[in-house]
């Protein structure tokens, strides 16, 4: 409960110190007034983005000896989507998944090691786009400063996945703590799908097209809030706002995706208050999407406790 405690209070410090001297009367005019047009064609999006994600969780149990086809994942990323905007950080959905996926009758361990693996791929996914759109941020924001900490963040993205993935190198007198154990395991299965050519190959191919989708959602929420920035700076700016909030010290990224849009946007001159518009509203979109993962998540509980009822 303090961890929740402490990742809201950071949540709420962030947003005040962005918002505490802007008129929150015509920041929350400004979504109100966006354009239908783009806002149901980046609803659209998000909610499409929905399928890159279960295929990649796919190929990742399949990797691991467990395959699970669209009918299961896709559900139950729905219902991790929904849960992650309701419970404390990503943590609530990634848990929700693993145990319904639990309940599908996978054990349990293998469960909440398949999420895991499939948030390294996500995260994996997200650093290759940040590299390969590293060019186009130097050509659009001279600034040592700023290149410098994004290289820093590649650093922390790419040397996490690899201190995963060679946990199991640890010396063997620390193999009697069943922590390290676990996590050595953990290991073995991360290289399998990473290192893997076919499993690679689809999950980081789907974390891809999920970032690109984001950025296009994001692009449409623009023109629907007739912000003056164009696609170029998006492809750049969001990738690096969404590896920003992989650090898990918000709710569900509330707080840092704002700061990293206000930071990021105002290279390329677009206003705070509109950037923080931006953030919000996409923040909300989400959670608009993430709905149906809660409806999702309804019936399949009406379902299991008819089942339970008629036993």
């Amino acid at each position: 409960m303090w961890r929740y405690l402490v990742k809201a209070a950071i949540s709420a410090v962030l947003i005040w110190l962005l918002v505490r001297n802007r008129d929150l009367g015509g920041l929350a005019s400004e979504v109100l007034a966006v354009n239908p047009l783009p806002l149901t064609v980046a609803a659209v999006v998000l909610f499409a983005l929905l399928l890159p994600q279960a295929l990649r969780w796919s190929a990742v149990l399949e990797a691991m000896g467990h395959p699970r086809c669209l009918r299961i994942s896709l559900p139950l990323t729905m219902i991790g989507l929904f849960f992650s905007q309701t419970l404390p950080t990503s943590i609530g959905g990634d848990g929700m998944r693993a145990w319904e996926l639990h309940r599908d009758g996978l054990a349990l361990s293998s469960a909440v090691s398949s999420v895991l693996i499939d948030r390294a791929a996500g995260l994996a996914g997200i650093c290759l786009l940040v590299t390969a759109t590293f060019p186009l941020l130097l050509g659009l924001v001279p600034d040592p400063a700023v290149e410098t900490g994004v290289a820093l963040l590649l650093v922390a993205g790419y040397g996490g996945i690899a201190v995963a993935m060679l946990f199991d190198q640890l010396p063997y007198r620390l193999w009697r703590f069943r922590v390290v154990r676990g996590v050595a395991g953990l290991s073995t299965q991360l290289r399998a799908v990473l290192l893997t050519p076919r499993p690679a190959l689809i999950a980081l191919g789907t974390s891809l097209v999920y970032q690109v989708g984001t950025v296009g959602a994001v692009v449409a929420l623009a023109r629907g809030l007739r912000i003056p920035v164009d696609l170029t700076a998006c492809l750049v700016i969001v990738p690096i706002a969404n590896l920003a909030t992989v650090l898990p010290i918000s709710i569900s990224g509330w707080g840092v995706r704002e700061g990293a849009f206000v930071a990021g946007f105002s290279l390329v001159g677009v206003a705070a208050s509109d950037a923080i518009a931006l953030s919000v509203l996409f923040g909300l979109l989400t959670m608009l999407v993430g709905v149906a993962g809660g409806l999702v998540w309804l019936a399949r509980y009406g379902r299991r406790s008819r089942a339970d009822d008629g036993s």
